[in-house]
C-alpha cells in the first residue's frame, strides 16, 4: 500500500523491503532513526508488527519474521 501511495506523490513514512539482516541494518544505519517498525511482508493489520528501540531489538524482530516465514 506505502508503495501505491509514494508513487502517487502521497506523503508517507519512509520505507524499504528485504530478506537480508545486513542490509536491514545497513539502511538503518544510513537512512533511518528509531523507532522502527518491522512487519512481515504478508501480515496484515498489526499481525507480526514490531516497534524497535535498537539494533538489538531488530535483530531480534527480524529472526523471528524470518523464522515464521518457513
Amino acid at each position: 500500500m506505502k508503495e501505491v501511495l509514494s508513487e502517487a506523490g502521497v506523503p508517507c513514512a519512509p520505507f524499504f523491503k528485504s530478506s537480508e539482516l545486513s542490509e536491514v541494518l545497513q539502511r538503518i544505519d544510513t537512512d533511518f532513526n528509531y523507532p522502527l517498525v518491522l512487519k512481515p511482508m504478508a501480515s496484515s493489520g498489526s499481525d507480526g508488527v514490531t516497534i524497535c528501540w535498537d539494533r538489538t531489538m531488530v535483530k531480534n524482530a527480524f529472526d523471528s519474521i524470518m523464522t515464521k516465514k518457513t
